[in-house]
């Protein structure tokens, strides 16, 4: 059994230990208690050279000293104001009147805890991981073990995320003049995670100093615990909310080189809280306080970041879906990144929706990588490495009531960190070039990005290898959709309903293509839905992985359709029947699949917008695959034409039959 499960299997020892005695109900009392007893541990291996605490343990050990919970009540209380557990203010981190909530005959109780702690830290220390293994397992303790509440999230990035993260930061270490700090902050530092790897992985490469701010008083001194443990001497932590108000972080508005963080998500602001916020606390959406409309956490953090850091400095964070795909403030946000001319858009890599969910949430989420560019850097053109992780080499059950991690495939989280290289960020003006295809790894002109999405899986190497593919076909042109149809759906949404109208839905079409002639007779619907003709194509938004599409027959009634479809109509010499089949190749249904987005894979959808860019491929007129081709698409005309015929005659002839009977 290596150290990392040896410590493990100690923390789950006093978990079951505190269960088994009951003495301390309340899930956060619990980690309180062991951090303070982490703290005593970690005072006796770093500056108590007369040992007390080892001297208690014998105490209790030889003469069974039953004044055992008094004299550690005594120790704690000695080192709880030490330098080394003081924050920012030189205000200890347990607090003004620290104590062991440990009663006097728990003796017991507190030895099992205090002994347990001792060996497995003895046994790191002897192993020569202290570092890491804590931050690793301390964490990751706390929460599969005290607590199972979604809000865990914003402090509890898995360490594959948070190994990642430091990695392409370390990648980018920004040139810092010779004898001044490089600056790295968290501006929402939770247990300190972050921080605490970039660290251990940089300490003999730059001289760093650390600054994490925490608006929860336990997330500070689990913090400030941590930068201790991984025996970071130059660290400024501090409480303080970074959104509003003042705070200590505001010292070092402009100066940060490096900011890694997972920024709380949902929490929601109104532009009236914000309003009198300086302009340079947020550089690009002050103008819109004034509005006074809710905006959520995670699109302040990132303005807020931005304003934190100094010209070459660099932001990496951790973000839900809706910062790289909502419209609103979102999309106000990403506009200004992209045109503001001061800031460079790195990287975007999606992470799988597992991520959190040992915090409780499946939210889909990205890390985020800008730059803050110097003068001379604007006017180059630039790449964006885009990747996308679907395995992080661990999966989430439940076990015992508890949301437990469970080693099971590959993280490729260490794959894409392989084919990152800051190389790609630099001069890039080509077209999208694929580093690796499983993970999906790409580089994109940022250009791209001013007007077009930065959904990860909208720039997936399979589409860039099917356009390749497609591109080494002699005699064949790629022509967007929206150069060969006309998309109807607006207008037609202006129309009178007529009350007899029946209403196709997505599920009345079967076997892809096909409709289901008597469902759409009993269908009810909700709403009226959008006019729709004979022979109009009708195409489903929703969920393409099951492609859906038809064009309408002539039921000789009145249709709606459902507003999950686009209607489109041909304005070239090929029909909606010969469209309907193009969009049906495996090479267009590459591009249609990679392009939706939404916060789940029942609701997934293209936006119309993105559909008009979907690249079909047409043979040349002038060459002899043309003529095939148009006969191929007539007889697929016929064969659907035949289908959906025989369908509804189908569907008449049994009413006829039970009219009989």
């Amino acid at each position: 059994m290596n150290t990392l499960e040896n410590f493990n299997n100690s923390l789950n020892e006093i978990r079951l230990s505190l269960h088994k005695y009951g003495k301390i109900n309340d899930a956060n009392a619990k980690l309180d208690e062991v951090s303070k007893l982490l703290a005593i541990k970690l005072y006796d291996i770093k500056k108590d050279k007369s040992n007390k605490l080892t001297k208690l343990l014998s105490g209790y050990e030889t003469n069974n000293d039953n004044k055992f919970v008094s004299n550690l009540q005594s120790l704690f209380k000695n080192i709880a104001n030490d330098e080394m557990f003081k924050d920012s203010n030189q205000n200890s981190i347990f607090g003004n009147n620290p104590r062991l909530e440990i009663d006097n005959d728990d003796d017991k109780f507190a030895y099992s805890i205090i002994k347990m702690l001792d060996v497995s830290l003895n046994d790191i220390i002897t192993n020569g991981e202290e570092f890491d293994l804590i931050n690793e397992t301390f964490g990751h303790f706390i929460r599969s073990n005290f607590r199972n509440n979604i809000e865990d999230a914003q402090y509890m990035t898995p360490q594959e995320v948070v190994d990642l993260v430091c990695g392409i930061a370390s990648k980018n270490l920004p040139n810092v003049a010779k004898n001044k700090e490089l600056l790295v902050c968290d501006p929402c530092c939770g247990v300190g995670s972050f921080l605490t790897t970039f660290y251990r992985n940089n300490k003999d490469v730059s001289k760093i100093k650390v600054i994490g701010q925490d608006k929860v008083q336990r997330m500070v001194r689990l913090s400030k615990l941590n930068m201790e443990l991984f025996n970071s001497e130059n660290h400024f932590i501090s409480k303080g909310n970074s959104l509003i108000s003042d705070s200590d972080i505001d010292n070092f508005k402009g100066k940060i080189d490096l900011i890694i963080t997972n920024p709380p998500f949902g929490a929601s602001f109104n532009g009236k809280e914000l309003e009198n916020e300086e302009k340079d606390k947020y550089p690009l959406l002050f103008d819109t306080f004034r509005n006074k409309t809710n905006i959520n956490s995670e699109i302040l953090f990132i303005d807020r970041c931005i304003g934190l850091l100094k010209e070459g400095g660099e932001l990496l964070a951790v973000v839900p879906d809706s910062v790289i795909s909502s419209k609103g403030i979102a999309e106000t946000l990403r506009f200004r990144i992209m045109n503001d001319g001061d800031i460079h858009l790195k990287s975007i890599i999606e992470l799988p929706t597992v991520t959190f969910a040992q915090a409780g949430t499946r939210t889909k989420t990205s890390i985020l990588h800008l730059k803050k560019m110097k003068r001379k850097e604007k006017t180059k053109s630039r790449g964006v490495f885009i990747a996308k992780s679907t395995d992080l080499g661990f999966e989430v059950s439940i076990r015992k009531g508890a949301t437990v991690k469970i080693k099971k495939g590959h993280n490729d989280l260490i794959d894409i960190f392989k084919s990152y290289t800051p190389k790609y960020n630099e001069q890039f003006n080509s077209v999208p070039k694929i580093i690796s295809d499983r993970p999906s790894c790409v580089i994109v002109k940022e250009d791209n990005f001013t007007n077009n999405a930065w959904t990860p899986s909208h720039y997936d190497s399979s589409i860039f290898r099917a356009i390749q593919n497609l591109n080494k076909i002699e005699n064949v042109n790629l022509i967007p959709l929206k150069d060969l149809v006309d998309f109807v759906t607006s207008d037609r949404k202006k129309e009178i309903i007529e009350e007899s109208s029946k209403c196709i839905s997505i599920l009345h079409i079967v076997n892809v293509d096909i409709l289901d002639f008597k469902e759409l007779m009993n269908y009810q619907p909700k709403f009226a839905g959008i006019v729709c003709k004979p022979d109009d194509l009708i195409f489903s938004k929703i969920n393409p992985r099951i492609p859906r599409a038809l064009v309408v027959p002539d039921l000789k009634m009145p249709l709606t359709c459902s507003s999950e479809f686009e209607i489109i109509n041909s304005k070239c010499e090929i029909n909606n029947y010969g469209m309907k089949a193009l969009l049906m190749l495996p090479s267009v249904q590459t591009q249609i699949n990679h392009l939706t987005s939404g916060t789940s894979s029942s609701h997934n959808r293209i936006k119309t917008k993105e559909l008009k860019e979907v690249l079909i491929p047409i043979p040349s007129k002038k060459s002899s695959e043309y003529l095939k081709f148009i006969n191929l698409l007539e007889k697929s005309e016929k064969e659907h034409k035949s289908m959906n015929k025989l369908a509804v005659n189908r569907v008449k002839l049994m009413d006829e039959l039970s009219e009989v009977f």
